[in-house]
């Protein structure tokens, strides 16, 4: 029994999820934060989460845009000629 406690607690994403949530209720149970501070924060990191696909996505794009392959540089360059 031991055992699986300890063996719990070392899967890290499990253990940091369970202490967040717990936090989180003990300073909303505590009146620390409000029920506004957590929609906000959600809210902000639904955005936060949009932004960064935005950059990746963009990202991506630049780099496939101006990425060379020497095959198709051959292939343009001989509809040209």
């Amino acid at each position: 029994m031991l055992q699986g406690i300890i063996d719990r607690l070392l899967s890290w994403k499990s253990t940091a999820l369970a202490v967040v949530t717990g936090l989180l209720t003990i300073l909303s149970a505590t009146g620390v934060i409000n029920s506004d501070a957590l929609t906000n924060g959600i809210t902000a990191t639904g955005q936060l989460y949009e932004v960064i696909v935005t950059l990746l996505g963009v990202i991506v794009t630049l780099i496939s845009l101006f990425k060379k392959d020497a095959a198709e540089a051959e292939a343009v360059k001989s509809l040209f000629r």
